[in-house]
Formats: structure tokens, sequence, C-alpha cells
């Protein structure tokens, strides 16, 4: 390494040439010289230990402290402890990084913490050697936190499974625990994944919940208050997997309910004899809490027949006591009226009462005129009914309603004239539908029916549309079981499938919700 001489050191050598100039002794002078290149020598010597020994090493340091200790004040003594202090700098610089480094290191996926450690490196040595190296760090490190977030993420999940699979926890703990874990979460994927297991947990409560409350509705005699502890779990758990089972249980409560209160009715109805007005209430009262229940259409048919029983009933009393009519006329038609009913012929029957009616009659031989004429016309609409032509059969009830528009009788068979009113391609789809739905095929069922509407009149609508829903609630019910099962099982590809043609007949059922939202995160 070349030396840069000091001005000192040149005005050295130029005494010593005046002094030679001016006559001293050689001797002197070449001792000046002597003294001068041994101090030259020795910084040489110090500069090549420092090269070979490295930038940082302690020889270097000892080198140059050894040339200082030699020549304190000697021409090469600033440049030894400038190269003393560039040392030391590097030193500590060194030093500094590789103290970093190990931060950064310890830090492991908390990435942001050894972005804080090179940024604070940075800011102790801006212009440092090793600043271009420890900005690169920072760089690499903010480049992989998505994928060092969710490793992050993945060592607390997998803590929390850790203990979940030794059964350390409870499940509310568990729960617990996820809430506060949750809260650390750094990455999308980890709270997606987390979510996950939070409701593998919260399910897991529900079926333990769903089984005692099951079990406790078992015990009790009363169907009502097995439905309200049912319903109790229901409202304690919104959005449950099992809402789907919960709701289903309600519904065979209800239905034993409506089991039940049927059969007493029939009973009732069964053991009144001739009190029809015992039979007629007790069905009443049963249509009147089920409106729509599974035995509806058996009591409307049971109150059709008591009511027949009735017109008729109250008809044969009249005709049997012999209606004394002071009208000739009008007794010579009611005679021809009672001939025709005799022979079944209720049109022309109809037709002479009317007669009789419109002849001058007093008000005591009206009312039950009246009352023959409405059994007349009532048995000629349901002489159409047992013939299967219920056109004709809706025709003469409305016609009956015209004269006696608050009959219970004539609107019980109007309203079931209207309800099988229907084209035959109709009805036989409708009948296609019932044995495809006693067959299970419910697909096929739903297909027949909804196609049975189209031609059907709004009345035998709802009654195909009651089958519709018992034959989509029983699809449901298989495509649901089946989507569990194979969930369960771990193909949660099929399941979601399965569980997206559940979701079409039944929208916002969550656990069929949860299966395809984790198998589109699977994905």
């Amino acid at each position: 390494m070349a030396l840069k001489r000091s001005a000192g050191f040149k005005i050295v050598a130029i005494v010593l040439v005046v002094l030679g100039i001016i006559g001293l002794s050689s001797a002197l002078v070449l001792v000046v010289f002597n003294l001068l290149q041994r101090e030259t020598n020795a910084f040489r010597k110090a500069e090549l230990v420092a090269s070979q020994a490295g930038p940082v090493s302690t020889v270097a340091s000892q080198a140059y402290q050894d040339f200082l200790t030699s020549f304190p004040d000697g021409e090469f003594s600033e440049d030894a402890r400038q190269r003393l202090d560039r040392i030391e700098a590097t030193r500590k610089e060194t030093t500094a990084f590789s103290l970093t480094e190990s931060q950064a290191a310890a830090a492991g996926s908390d990435w942001r913490s050894a972005v804080t450690v090179y940024r604070d490196f940075l800011k102790a040595f801006p212009r440092g050697s090793y600043a271009g190296e420890a900005a690169a760090r920072v760089k690499e490190l903010e480049g992989k936190a998505p994928v060092l977030d969710a490793a992050a993420d993945n060592v607390l999940i997998d803590g929390v499974e850790a203990q979940l699979k030794n059964k350390s926890l409870d499940p509310l703990a568990a729960l617990a625990a996820i809430d506060d874990v949750e809260k650390k979460m750094l990455s999308d994927a980890g709270k997606t994944r987390l979510a996950v297991i939070r409701r593998r947990i919260q399910n897991d409560i529900d079926e333990a919940d769903f089984i005692q409350a099951r079990r406790q509705a078992s015990t009790l005699d009363s169907n009502t208050a097995a439905i309200a502890v049912i319903q109790k779990f229901l409202d304690s758990h919104p959005g449950t997997r099992l809402q789907h089972e919960a709701a289903s249980l309600i519904h065979d409560y209800r239905r034993c309910m409506d089991d039940a209160a049927f059969k007493v009715a029939a009973d009732v109805a069964d053991n009144a004899g001739d009190d029809l007005q015992a039979a007629r209430t007790a069905l009443e009262g049963y249509l009147s809490t089920y409106p729509k229940g599974n035995h509806a259409d058996k009591a409307h048919s049971r109150l059709l027949a008591i009511r027949q029983r009735d017109v008729e009933g109250e008809a044969r009393r009249i005709i049997d006591s012999g209606l004394a009519i002071s009208n000739v006329s009008a007794k010579d038609s009611y005679d021809e009226a009672l001939r025709m009913l005799s022979l079944a012929k209720y049109e022309k029957a109809v037709e002479w009462l009317n007669a009789a009616r419109a002849e001058t009659i007093t008000l005591a031989e009206k009312d039950p005129l009246d009352k023959v004429l409405r059994f007349a016309l009532y048995s000629w609409a349901v002489s159409h009914r047992k013939d299967g032509d219920w056109q004709s059969c809706l025709d003469v009830a409305t016609s009956a309603l015209r004269l006696f528009p608050r009959d219970p009788a004539l609107m019980e068979l109007f309203e079931q004239a209207r309800r099988e009113n229907i084209p035959p391609a109709a009805r036989a789809l409708y009948n296609k539908g019932l044995e495809l739905e006693s067959a299970s095929s419910y697909a096929e069922a739903i297909d027949a029916y909804s196609r049975a509407g189209q031609s059907a009149n709004i009345h035998y609508r709802m009654l195909i549309d009651k089958r519709l829903d018992f034959c989509r609630s029983c699809l449901f019910d298989d495509l649901y079981g089946r989507a569990k099962s194979l969930y369960n099982a771990g193909d949660v590809s099929e399941a979601a499938s399965l569980a997206t043609e559940a979701l079409k007949l039944k929208p916002g059922v969550k656990y069929l919700e949860q299966i395809i939202e984790e198998s589109k995160s699977g994905n």
C-alpha cells in the first residue's frame, strides 16, 4: 500500500538536506534518516498484518496498536489511528448485523418482527456494508408475507387441534380457545380453517344438546310439552345443522297429536248413533284445530255423510208426516214431486217442487216445502257425485246454493265438487303421481303432480300442492340423509352435490350450506 507522507515528513527531509549542505556530519543525517525509515517499515508491516488478518480481526487492531505504541507521534500515527477507528466501526456493524440475523431467525414465522429488526439495523447503519443485504431481506420477507402469515396461523390452529385430539379441552373451552386464536389470525386461509373447526365443534355441541332434548321429550306424556322441549332447542341453537331433524321431530309429534285428535273425533262420531249433532260437533272441532291435518279429507267426507243423513232425515220426517198444502194445484205438484223422488228422478222432482213453490202457499207450508226441495237438490247433486260427474254435481250444488246460500251440507258438497272437478288428463296424472309416491319415487311423483296442476282448477291444485309439499319433503329428507352420510364418510365433493340439489327444495338449511362452503374451500 502506498504511503502518504505528511507535511511534517517533508519538512524533516528538507531539514536533513539543509543540514547536509551547511556541513553537519553525515553520521547525524544518517541517524535521522534511519529513524524515519524504521517508522515507515513498521507501518507497512502493520498494514500487511491487518490485510492478511481481515478488516475486523483483533490481530489487525493489535498490529496498529503496536505501531502506535512504538511511534505515538510518528509521521504515520494519524493514519494508524484512522485504521483503528475504521476497524472498530466495521466490527461494530458486523456484530450488529450478526445480532440482527439471529433475532430475525428467532422470530420464526413472525415475519413482521424480523422486518422490524432489519429496519432498526438500517436506521443505525444506513450506509453500512450490510445495508444492501438488510434491505434485500426486508423486501424478501414482505414478498413472502401471505405464505408466512398462513404458516403462523397454522401453528396456532395446530395447537388447538392437538388439544382437541387429546381431549384436553371440552367443547365450550375449545370454542373459547378458538375465539382467542381468531384474534391473532393473520391470513384469510387461517380464518377459513378456523371457521371449519369452529363449525365442527359447534356441531358436536348441537348434537349433544339435541340428543339430550330428544331424550327428555321422549319421557314426557304430553306431545305439546315434547314439542316445547324441541322448540327450545331450536331457539337456543339458531342456524344449527340439526334444524331439519328437529323440525321433523316436531312434525312427528304434531302428527301424533293430529292422529290422536282425529281418533277421538272419529270415536265420538262412531258412538253417537242418531245423535248427528254430537258427531258433527266432534268432527268440526277436529277440523277447526287441524284444518289441513292428515285426516282432514276423512273428516270432511264423514261430515258430508252426516250432513247428508241430516238433510235426508229432516226431509223424510216431513214427507212421512204428510205435508198438508191448502192450494190444490200446489198440492198436486208436491205429490208428483214425491213420486219422482221415490223413483230417484231428482231433476223432475225439483221441477215439480219449484212449481209447488210458485203457487200461493202459506209461510207455514213454505218452510217444510223448502226443506224437501233442499233434499231433492242435494240428492240430485249426490247422484252426480256417485257417477263421477263432478261438473254436473258442481252445477246442481251451485244452483242449490242460490236458493239456500248458507246451507252447510250444500256448501260441503259444493267445495268437494270444486276440488274434484278436473280434466281427465289431469286426474290421470294425479293418479300416476299417487302411484309413484307410494313407490317412494318422489322425484317422478313431483313431475307428475306438477304437470297435473297445470290443467287442474284452483281447488284441485290446492290438493295437488299438498301432495307436492309431501313429496318434496320426502325427497329432501332422502337427499339430506345421503349428503350427511357421504360427508361423514369424507366424500365432501359428492356430499356437496347432493346438498345443492336438496337446497333447491328447501333453501337456507345451514348444515347443507356449510357442506357446500367446505367443498369450495377444499378445492
